[in-house]
């Protein structure tokens, strides 16, 4: 693998408002397939192109969501990948709920929205199991919400209560999308939906 760099023995400190010229263009050759050449070229980038980040400069995420059945193990393998890369928080997007989609390759992350149990068919150890393991590879944890939207269906059986709905004229408001599940949006001006 090419490792060498002809620009790694030319450091530059800057003053303030000074400017420095570099290459437009990096070349990266590694043995192996298109994973192996980005990663070679992310860790040459990061060796002696980009700046340290500077303390309180934003984190690195990386945001993945699957829907199929034990997610556990292609995110834990997805995890060292986040790792070798260099990411601060390994976050996880929609689906990680009770209720959520496992066809795999849908894209229905409203399934089962507003259900803040996590998806034991996801997550047979549980989402706690996940985040030791990203702890443990030395990064924070991240996980998504949307408070103000719930799957339709919660509120049909009367696990989120219809008088928790933001509405207009008595209609409740809602999405329908061709390829996602209904959805109702909550009152968040409702003293009983915050709580």
């Amino acid at each position: 693998m090419f490792r060498k760099s002809i620009f790694a023995k030319h450091q530059f400190e800057l003053a303030p408002g000074k400017t420095v010229q570099t290459p437009m263009t990096f070349l990266a050759l590694a043995g192996g397939d298109a994973d192996n050449v980005g990663n070679e070229a992310f860790r040459y980038l990061k060796r002696y192109v980009f700046l340290s980040p500077l303390p309180g400069a934003p984190w690195a995420a990386y945001c993945i969501w699957l829907t199929e059945k034990n997610s556990e193990e292609p995110l834990l393998q997805e995890l060292q990948l986040a790792k070798r890369v260099g990411v601060d928080v390994f976050y996880h997007d929609a689906t990680w709920y009770a209720g959520a989609s496992v066809i795999p390759g849908t894209n229905d992350w409203s399934k089962g929205l507003g259900n803040y149990e996590e998806n034991r068919e996801k997550f047979p150890h549980g989402l706690k199991s996940l985040f030791d393991a990203v702890h443990a590879s030395g990064m924070k944890t991240g996980i998504w919400v949307d408070p103000a939207n719930v799957d339709a269906a919660l509120v049909e059986s009367g696990h989120i209560p219809s008088k928790w709905l933001a509405t207009i004229d008595g209609k409740a408001l809602g999405d329908l999308h061709p390829s996602l599940t209904p959805t109702r949006q909550l009152c968040l001006g409702d003293p009983d939906v915050v709580a």
